[in-house]
């Protein structure tokens, strides 16, 4: 790989560094056993103490690139799961006592527990972990009492060189000595109990942080369907990757803000003792300046609530385009997505200025406290005494100065962080606390071998769950602003009688808002059924009567109102397909021991055995995220499988074989729900009539709630509903074929994309292919296994090894500079930074001239005016500085995140479907959080810092020219300790960000498929992985805070040494130094080891931060595209397509080089307004053309040509957004109706009602009252009401709801070319052939091509295409093909179709 992209480094991978001849060695790679556990438990109290015990570590990662199995394992005590259980048995704990000490208060009486107490977490972190904070207070507190005690230190060593500067006699140097050596010592010791500190509360942070992700997770299986509206799956996703990621920071803060008053009472006293009366301007000064921090704090928390709900929307719109990103790219809707997302962006930037304006000027305001203090004291000082005091009092006042700035530059950080930290902790509270599913007590599960009745219910009434969950507290107040602002303009409007009647309806829709999820299905009503052990039954009914209803009602998934449910044995609910990123065997086993011999009879019985061997790796092949690798039919049939696998006694199958063909079908229904689940109860719920003689008994839903239950016959001598219903289709068995006379099956063709437009990234050949219905049990599935390493899918997560490269910094930074342009900002930024260093230095050398009066005769007014001047320019100087930087680094941040999501939009879903959501989803969450927040507060004080380090080490310089000789050994030093630090710690800290990335895709797969997870009760499994994915990336978290310690640690030891010289000088007074000189230096010289230990820290943060930047680049720049949306000179007219002539000329496909051919020289020609089935058996391409066409693939070669305009030769918009096309798994999305069908609101309502009314979604006789009914005027919203609310994912419609909303969707689009990719597959016949009429009406004038399984759906069209490995075997009209004996008669005849089916002929 090149230079140019991020690498990935080999397992052993040696490094030529700065030192690398004077440290050698190699450290093979450690097995797994071999890894050692974490050191500091065994190290020795020197070791500990100077943090020595992690060297070992920095030996291998200057040798070699370090790797996740050299970092140490986390004993038991440090491990998530552990700690985890502690934290939540206090918690419940406490919980407990508040609701005991609720319901004993007569206040409450009758009233429910549903609020916990204020602080609740907060108060139980504190149990859990009271030794750790208890022992991280007292570091803060020595450390604070050392930090403030300094400055006495310092005027005793300043009162000596005056009394060595004052006397012509030799003098005692002993005492000098002695505090120089003391001074530095104490210096020493306060920067190894400062990094002792961060230490521990770092670690403290880290831990609660950990729980509180496991705890979320723990309580999303818990939650009751009202607290799951009110907490989506995007809400918990935000609260992971946002509030919760700076929890450990919040942490590591707030023992500081106990220990912090002392500092400060010290640091008075100190003043007092030196300046007297004066102190009280200082401290009133100081206590200004305060307020005006604490003003501007203020201002910046009221910012914070709303730039997390910014934030918020901007990662719900993201993880929606993530979700939906092929719908999006099949409607074309690429554009109006980017709008929507600059837009949210736009909104979110914006307030998070207003945050870093507050934020630059309270830095400001800090790091000059110093100096503006010191000034407005020292001025008063002299007008009071008429002089100055001495340097011992002037300069110890400034280091006293000095503690206090560094205190009230904390204190603001600790509240920010303390009010970021509260905030996380109450909205994990408010999810903690909010109510959980219960199980009824008139649900009854039994385990009775004796009783012959698998499912018993008696007079029972079902519904579901509609309660109105009460919003957010803060997004009440803020919807209440909102409010009130728009009322406040339409009265302003009505004033001026600029207020008509259409807009007074508009303002009553946006006012209203969205609508509560209210249906018109009335739940299910008197239900009484008694189901035997080992019998099948089907249930059956019209799109919207319940079907799924029943099921979930059986496994309990429905509120039971009144009556009783005994559920016998253990039932196993197999619903919407869901598969886990990972291979197909682990999907079907999904926890469970391995049986072979069963495994081999489910795999056969579910008709999965063809595919496992069109697959290199067999049933190793991993499926990818949302089972990319896999078509619609084997998704369905691996959850069948997994179901089947699990052998529960009674299981529920809710529309299972939708996706599968006839043969398929009946390959299932023949060997698996009536051979290898002969003996269990089974219960499915379909819309396919063929297989209702197959059943014992059939329950027919009959729309209003009840159901009739019989079998066959007598439902269809009794009941009218179920006699139309079964009208529309005919009952007939499948037809049996000799298997002798059958032609032999039609091979799969490797690399052919079914059902789903997808490609596989590393599989070099694979079959997607529904054609398991083949018996061959004996075929052996270890053949299909033959080459496992080809079933990987997923490549490792990127991750760029040793130094982050110039061009990143180069990119970031060109992105950031727009405006101002490069040159202008290397121009305007080291100017506005020399400045700031220069005045911020040169204030306490004018003071320190003014003491020694280093130009005599000069009156106060010079003096004190100079000494004005250079301190509020150094105040002026910082905010620019400041403001430069950070309006640089935030609009980096905007850009390269729109950047990043642009190309997401653009980018082919051969990328898409290869990368887990959760890995792009870290992009645009930690990544985009790190750039917006953490990276502009690092490079402020890091280029501040930098500054500050050159100007000290110039001034020393010019006082003591001696530290020339001695200054490049220490700089030597110094980068040789930040070489050696980096490293390794670099590389740890990427190994963070990737092992993070694993919590997040298992976080979003996890929640994604919560509903199989709880019916197979796997739901200890998922969290335990999610443990595991902690465990692994906290192994690397603590080491890099123990590394960074490390280094501190060294660099204090550094400058020891460094000040001892300087001091030793300053005693000895070396260039005959004054003692107002040797105050100065001294002063800076003590500031040296912070400055360095930050800088390095900065330096370090700064380079990690910039992984963030690198991760986004790598998005920005260079993403994988699709072909251009627009090219200017091909754009076709406005008109274009006109007609709907479609021709292919030559055409074939693959879908990528090296994988074979899926489309074969394919030469067919449509006629405008033709209607064209598309059939064949499963593996021909069927789907493929729906590639070709919509160019989700690239032609290999030949032409596609669209009312004379070749579609290879124009823009993928102008293309797709001439295009419909109904897809077979529909896509809705959270809002409402209206948003679904028009989702940027470009047309009007009654456009919107009328392809509702077309399409048959709203009946006729109803549709006016419908249209007409308002929240105001009735109290429930039909089902399909514009203004209905539609849950994520569509999750309160039924599938068949789905595709009906989508048909009308399509419909809007007003295209010449109509594509249906079996989109009736999973509604009832009656539905079916209605739509199938619409489709004749509607679409007259409309080019239409239709993929179908069921065969009744197109035989009626114009012409039917067959297909077979890629080719065109027949193109005609229907009856012509069926009467020849050819691959569309045999499919005719397996599927039981017969010529009365035939209309047109």
């Amino acid at each position: 790989m090149s230079d140019e992209t991020l690498e990935i480094g080999p397992e052993y991978d040696p490094q030529r560094r700065l030192l690398s001849t004077f440290i050698k060695g190699e450290y093979p790679i450690p097995s797994d056993e071999e890894r050692k556990p974490y050191a500091y438990k065994s190290a020795n109290l020197l070791s500990k103490i100077f943090f020595w015990w992690v060297t070992p570590l920095f030996k291998v990662g200057y040798s070699r690139t370090i790797r996740p199995r050299d970092l140490f394992y986390l004993t038991d005590d440090m491990k998530n799961d552990i700690m985890a259980e502690e934290f939540s048995k206090n918690l419940q704990e406490r919980v407990a006592k508040s609701k005991l000490a609720w319901e004993q208060d007569p206040a409450n009486k009758g009233k429910p527990f549903t609020t916990w107490p204020k602080l609740t977490i907060a108060k139980t972190v504190i149990t859990t972990f009271r030794d750790d904070l208890i022992w991280a207070t007292s570091l803060g507190f020595v450390t604070i009492l050392f930090m403030s005690l300094m400055p006495l230190l310092t005027k005793q060593l300043l009162k000596t060189v005056e009394s060595y500067e004052s006397s012509s006699s030799h003098q005692n140097l002993g005492p000098g000595i002695g505090y120089a050596i003391g001074s530095s010592l104490a210096l020493m010791v306060t920067g190894i109990l400062f990094n002792h500190y961060f230490d521990v509360a770092f670690g403290l942070g880290i831990r609660v942080k950990s729980i509180l992700i496991t705890l979320v997770l723990e309580k999303s299986f818990k939650l009751s369907p009202a607290a799951k509206k009110k907490h989506s799956a995007g809400k918990i996703t935000s609260l992971m990757g946002t509030d919760l990621s700076r929890v450990d920071m919040g942490v590591l803060m707030q023992p500081l803000t106990v220990v912090l008053p002392f500092g400060l009472v010290i640091g008075i006293v100190v003043l007092a003792i030196n300046l007297g009366i004066a102190t009280l301007i200082g401290l009133g000064v100081f206590l200004l300046f305060l307020f005006l921090i604490g003003a501007g704090s203020a201002k910046m928390f009221s910012y914070r609530d709303s730039v997390t709900k910014l934030t918020d929307k901007r990662v719900d719109i993201i993880k929606e385009v993530l979700t939906n990103l092929k719908m999006i790219k099949l409607y074309s809707w690429e554009i109006p997505y980017m709008s929507k997302i600059i837009q949210a962006r736009s909104n979110e930037i914006n307030a998070m200025l207003k945050i870093q304006g507050a934020r630059n000027l309270i830095d400001a305001l800090s790091l000059n406290l110093t100096s503006v203090t010191s000034f407005v004291t020292f001025a008063c000082l002299y007008k009071i005494h008429g002089k100055t005091k001495g340097p011992a009092a002037i300069f110890s006042s400034v280091a006293a100065f000095d503690t206090l700035a560094v205190i009230t530059f904390l204190l603001p950080m600790c509240l920010a962080l303390g009010v970021d930290l509260l905030h996380a902790f109450r909205r994990v509270e408010r999810l903690l606390s909010c109510e959980e599913a219960v199980v009824d007590e008139n649900y009854i599960t039994i385990q009775d071998e004796n009783s012959n009745i698998s499912v018993n219910i008696q007079n029972a009434d079902f519904s579901w769950d509609t309660s109105v969950v009460p919003d957010d507290p803060d997004e009440i107040k803020q919807n209440l602003k909102e409010e009130k602002a728009k009322l406040k303009k339409i009265e302003k409007l009505k004033k001026q009688g600029k207020y008509d009647a259409e807009m007074e309806n508009n303002d009553k829709k946006e006012l209203l808002g969205i609508q509560n999820e209210r249906s018109n299905f009335c739940g299910l009503n008197k239900i009484d059924l008694d189901i035997t052990k080992g019998e099948f039954v089907v249930i059956t009914g019209t799109v919207g009567s319940g079907k799924s209803s029943l099921l979930n009602a059986i496994a309990g998934n429905m509120k039971l109102d009144s009556g009783k449910i005994t559920v016998n044995g253990a039932y196993l609910m197999c619903g919407e397909p869901w598969v886990q990123n990972t291979t197909i065997k682990e999907n079907i086993l999904f926890g469970s021991e391995l049986n072979e011999k069963l495994y081999k009879k489910v795999i056969s019985a579910c008709a999965l055995q063809q595919d496992l061997n069109s697959f290199d790796a067999g049933d190793y092949t991993e499926v990818g995220e949302r089972g990319i690798t896999l078509s619609g039919g084997q998704k369905a049939r691996i959850n069948l499988a997994r179901a089947v696998y699990a052998q529960p006694d009674i299981i529920l199958l809710d529309d299972v074989l939708s996706a599968v063909d006839a043969r398929v079908g009946k390959h299932i229904v023949s060997h698996c729900l009536l051979g290898q689940l002969k003996n269990t109860t089974r219960i499915l719920a379909t819309h396919q009539l063929s297989l209702i003689e197959s059943a014992d008994r059939v329950i027919f839903l009959n729309g209003d709630g009840t159901i009739d239950i019989g079998t066959f016959d007598e439902l269809n001598n009794r009941n009218e509903g179920f006699k139309n219903l079964m009208s529309f289709s005919s009952t007939k068995k499948y037809l049996e074929e000799d298997e002798a006379n059958s032609p032999s099956p039609i091979q799969s063709t490797p690399g052919d994309i079914e059902e789903d437009y997808k490609y596989d990234k590393t599989v070099e050949t694979r079959s997607i292919t529904e054609d398991g219905a083949s018996d061959n049990a004996e075929s052996n599935i270890e053949e299909a296994q033959k080459d496992i390493t080809k079933g990987r899918l997923q490549e490792d997560e990127e991750k760029a090894v040793n130094r982050i490269k110039f061009q990143i910094y180069y990119n970031y930074l060109k992105v950031g500079v727009q405006k101002l342009g490069m040159k202008g900002f290397l121009l305007v930024f080291p100017v506005s930074a020399a400045l700031t260093t220069f005045t911020t230095l040169f204030t306490n050398t004018w003071l320190s001239f003014w003491i020694s009066d280093r130009f005599p005769g000069k009156d106060s007014s010079f003096w004190i005016g100079l000494y004005a001047l250079f301190t509020f320019a150094s105040v002026l100087f910082v905010c620019v500085e400041f403001f430069i930087l950070v309006n640089t680094s935030t609009r980096a941040s905007k850009n390269l995140t729109l950047s990043a999501v642009k190309n997401l939009l653009h980018a082919p879903m051969s990328f898409i479907d290869t990368t887990p959501t959760g890995r792009i989803l870290n992009r645009f969450t930690k990544d985009t959080d790190a750039l917006d927040n953490e990276i502009s507060e690092n490079l402020r004080f890091l280029f501040y810092g930098l500054g500050n380090l050159i100007g000290i080490l110039i001034l020393c310089c010019i006082y003591l020219p001696w530290i020339l000789v001695a200054a490049p050994v220490f700089s030597m030093i110094f980068v040789c300790l930040a070489e050696y630090y980096q490293a390794t710690t670099r590389e740890i800290k990427r190994i963070e960000a990737v092992q993070r990335s694993f919590i997040h895709n298992n976080y979003s797969e996890t929640l994604n498929g919560m509903t199989t997870i709880k019916a197979f009760g796997a739901e200890r499994r998922f969290v335990g992985k999610n443990n595991e994915y902690i465990n692994s990336t906290n192994e690397a978290s603590y080491l890099v805070i123990a590394n960074q310690r490390w280094l501190s640690v060294m660099l204090e030891v550094l400058v020891f040494f460094f000040t001892l010289m300087i001091t030793l000088m300053c005693v000895n007074r070396v260039f005959n130094i004054s003692a107002a000189s040797t105050g100065l230096v001294v002063s800076y010289a003590f500031s040296m080891g912070n400055e360095l230990s930050q800088f390095i820290r900065l330096y370090t943060e700064v380079e990690n931060d910039m992984n963030s930047a690198e991760r986004l680049e790598e998005y920005a720049y260079r993403m994988p595209q699709e072909a251009p949306s627009r090219i200017s000179h091909t754009e076709p007219e406005a008109s274009w397509p006109s007609k709907g002539e479609l021709e292919f000329k030559n055409v074939s496909l693959r879908y990528r080089p090296l994988l074979p051919l899926v489309l074969k020289d394919l030469n067919f020609k449509v006629q405008p307004g033709e209607k064209v089935g598309i059939c064949g058996r499963t593996g021909a391409g069927k789907s493929s053309i729906l590639s070709a066409l919509f160019r989700i693939s690239e032609l290999d070669q030949g032409s596609i040509v669209l009312d004379g305009v070749d579609i290879s030769k124009i823009g993928l918009h102008d293309l797709r957004a001439n295009l419909s096309i109904i897809p077979q798994d529909p896509v809705l999305f959270s809002g409402t109706i209206r948003k679904n069908l028009d989702p940027f609101s470009d047309l009007e309502d009654e456009e919107l009602w009328d392809a509702l009314r077309r399409a048959g979604v709203i009946e006729e006789e109803d549709f006016q009252q419908v249209k007409e009914s308002t929240s105001e005027t009735s109290k429930e919203l039909h089902k399909f009401h514009l203004d209905q609310g539609v849950e994520e994912s569509g999750a309160n419609y039924s599938l068949g709801e789905r595709q009906l909303i989508s048909f009308a969707r399509a419909m809007l689009r007003n295209t010449k070319i109509l594509i249906l990719d079996e989109a009736t597959s999973s509604v009832d016949y009656e539905t079916d052939s209605k739509i199938q009429k619409t489709i004749l009406k509607e679409f007259s004038d409309c080019t239409i091509l239709c993929i179908a399984h069921r065969l009744k759906t197109i035989i009626n069209y114009d012409k039917i295409l067959t297909l077979d490995n890629g080719q065109m075997s027949e193109f005609d009209a229907p009856w012509t093909l069926f009467k020849e004996n050819g691959i569309f008669s045999q499919i005719c005849a397996k599927s039981g179709i017969l010529e009365s089916d035939f209309i047109r002929r």
